[in-house]
């Protein structure tokens, strides 16, 4: 039996991600960062976001953990649920600094 993409939790969750980092950029052109800069934290944003699609825990859905993801990307209040979801990202960025 093949499996669809369409059904695939972490094709789902970086395809949500990703159409609103877009969405983001598209909408919200920025006026001191230079266009370089937007594209390359984009590139960052998405490194970040293939981490966590790989471990999307059962109990989340791919788009609860996508509005997680963005919310943190974007720098917006946590929801309780989130850090559960950001735990991949971060812990590797903590370990980055030691």
């Amino acid at each position: 039996m093949e499996k669809s993409i369409a059904n695939d939790r972490g094709f789902q969750f970086i395809t949500m991600v990703q159409t609103a980092i877009i969405t983001k950029y598209v909408c919200d052109p920025g006026k001191r960062d230079p266009r370089i800069a937007r594209a390359m934290w984009s590139i960052e944003h998405m490194e970040n976001a293939f981490k966590i699609a790989e471990h999307i825990p059962q109990d989340f859905t791919p788009r609860e953990a996508a509005e997680s993801f963005i919310r943190w990307v974007f720098n917006q209040p946590l929801e309780p649920d989130d850090k559960v979801m950001l735990q991949i990202v971060l812990r590797e960025e903590d370990s980055d600094a030691e």
